[in-house]
């Protein structure tokens, strides 16, 4: 239910407050919960829900120390997100990870979602970066993964639920085991070194 909505958005064809208030409009349905009326009804609920969301994030304990390490070999580090631009960039920021990232690109200002490969492409290019020699860390196998390798850059998947295996690691610590990372550093390491 939430996925088609959040498509739909997405694909433009909702804004980002009209596929809120659907997602509300779907959902409420199926608790005890009144559905707003309202566009603004909907609004103020969707708020509460917000400023709860919000006071939740947090980073996982091992993002800083990896994108640091990553920082301190040189490496350029941006963000490519199906979110909406002004909440991905404010989490990004509450989290405390703004200052180890270069770039932060959204399909809301792109107009490319992932798993397409302009949304791969688009920030190689803005980043003056080959897509060839750009690793993507994605937590969807789909969008993330299948998406990136689609548009020629090397992927890893990063599932910290499920076993690791080739290409699929369960915590960023575990990049430096990563056949794909080790690769793609030693490529990195070497266009550094020519």
């Amino acid at each position: 239910m939430e996925q088609v909505t959040y498509d739909r958005f997405l694909s433009r064809e909702l804004s980002f407050q009209e596929h809120r208030r659907e997602r509300l409009r779907q959902f409420l349905p199926r608790t005890a919960f009144p559905v707003p009326t309202t566009d603004s009804g909907l609004d103020e609920l969707f708020r509460v829900y917000v400023k709860g969301y919000e006071a939740a994030w947090a980073a996982f304990p091992d993002a800083a120390p990896a994108l640091r390490r990553l920082r301190e070999n040189g490496m350029t580090i941006g963000i490519i997100t199906n979110g909406s631009h002004h909440q991905q960039t404010g989490k990004i920021a509450g989290i405390g990870i703004e200052p180890l990232v270069d770039r932060i690109f959204s399909s809301e200002l792109t107009g490319h979602a992932k798993p397409s490969p302009e949304a791969f492409l688009l920030p190689c290019g803005e980043m003056q970066l080959s897509p060839a020699r750009t690793l993507y860390v994605g937590d969807n196998f789909r969008v993330d993964v299948e998406g990136a390798r689609s548009a020629g850059l090397r992927a890893v998947h990063l599932d910290r639920e499920g076993p690791a295996g080739p290409g699929t690691i369960r915590s960023l610590t575990e990049l430096d085991r990563c056949t794909e990372y080790t690769d793609w550093m030693e490529a990195a390491e070497r266009k550094v070194a020519t």
